[in-house]
């Protein structure tokens, strides 16, 4: 009969005090997607498959429902292992990440534009940050000092990939390079000079994606940071 009297008083503070949700291990389910999505996308740098496009796009939608879920929880919570606002920051620059492996993947495709050393480059870029994102924030929960390491190794992936993309810019706009590719055609007509033109409107927008996907990097390294130094 004593245990009835108990079980009501442990249900009734779970309604007013309900128990926290595992936000670490939330979040670090969606660091466990990003680094799928991003395997993925440099597989599709690498290959330009239909098959590696498709299951980026499947990552995608997991990882919105992932957010999604994750989100809600965090509205709901009582109480939280760190600040609110922190913990929607992480849960919003990491789905941010994921999403520009799709849109890039998505444009690659829709212009029928092959990858080339720069973009797999900073495509690799991109994963190693997200890697040590995956590292750091599966530190927060038991020693959360170590995790800042994690974070500079994602900054320091983010600027790896910008000046990979400023070599990449000077290389685009070669304009020596340009003409001796025109000059190497022969009689080079005005539709060889317009493709060429459209070529590198079209890697320009690539490029442009690979800096913005970097950019969301760097954003959730600094939001991981921010967490350490508030909770270590």
């Amino acid at each position: 009969m004593s245990g009835n009297p108990n079980s009501a008083v442990g249900k009734l503070m779970d309604r007013i005090f309900p128990v926290m949700p595992d936000f670490f291990r939330m979040i670090c389910d969606q660091c466990d997607v990003a680094v799928r999505a991003t395997t993925k996308f440099v597989e599709f740098m690498e290959s330009s498959s239909e098959e590696a496009l498709n299951e980026i796009r499947a990552l995608e939608k997991e990882a919105d429902e992932i957010k999604s879920r994750n989100v809600e929880a965090l509205y709901k919570a009582f109480a939280t292992p760190m600040d609110r606002e922190d913990i929607l920051r992480a849960i919003q620059t990491l789905d941010y990440v994921i999403n520009y492996t799709k849109i890039t993947a998505r444009e690659m495709g829709a212009l029928h534009f092959d990858s080339d050393k720069y973009i797999l480059e900073m495509a690799v870029l991109l994963k190693s940050g997200v890697e040590s994102l995956q590292r750091g924030y599966g530190k927060l929960g038991s020693n959360p000092a170590l995790a800042d390491e994690d974070a500079t190794f994602a900054r320091n992936a983010e600027r790896k990939m910008e000046q990979t993309y400023r070599r990449a810019l000077v290389q685009l706009y070669d304009k020596e390079a340009h003409l001796k590719l025109l000059a190497s055609k022969g009689e080079a007509t005005p539709a060889d000079a317009m493709e060429m033109t459209l070529d590198i409107f079209r890697t320009r927008e690539i490029y442009r994606d690979m800096y913005d996907a970097a950019d969301q990097l760097l954003e959730a390294s600094r939001v991981l940071h921010d967490i350490v130094v508030k909770i270590a």
